[in-house]
């Protein structure tokens, strides 16, 4: 005899936003047709370039890839006002503290994500500043999660 586990209400927000990844990319699969030409190009540029002064080498595109970028700056841009219409709806539907603090997290890194692909194809910052951005915007989401959730949860609690 099988046991069904109880997994609790379905997350029409996430649902809703799988649902909206999965139109964005079909989206900017058929507006850009020159996008798998796009990415190949962005993936045979790379070099490894010794960077930091030491023994230290990193894969680097060799040139810009302005396209490429806009392309990625605009998903970041179409993700972060998801987010941000999805934590609005967390808040009228008085959804679970971290469910809140996940959206606000997720703001926090598409905003941030954004910001340094703008950055990058402006080319204000190279590559491996990229990628120390990139970890930088990660890791302040997930503080910002672990902060909110916890701020949270100590003021709903007498």
């Amino acid at each position: 005899m099988s046991r069904h586990r109880d997994r609790g209400p379905v997350d029409f927000v996430d649902l809703a936003g799988l649902g909206f990844v999965l139109i964005l990319v079909g989206s900017l699969i058929i507006l850009r047709p020159d996008l798998p030409s796009l990415i190949r190009d962005f993936f045979t540029d790379f070099e490894l370039q010794q960077v930091w002064g030491g023994n230290v080498y990193l894969p680097v595109p060799m040139s810009n890839h302005q396209a490429l970028y806009g392309i990625a700056f605009d998903f970041c841009l179409y993700m972060l006002a998801f987010q941000v219409l999805g934590l609005l709806f967390r808040f009228v539907l008085n959804e679970l503290v971290r469910k809140k603090a996940s959206s606000v997290s997720g703001v926090v890194f598409w905003g941030g994500f954004a910001w340094i692909l703008n950055l990058l194809s402006a080319e204000l910052i190279g590559w491996p500043a990229f990628l120390g951005w990139l970890i930088v915007v990660a890791g302040t989401s997930i503080v910002v999660q672990s902060i909110l959730t916890i701020l949270l949860y100590s003021l709903r609690t007498p």
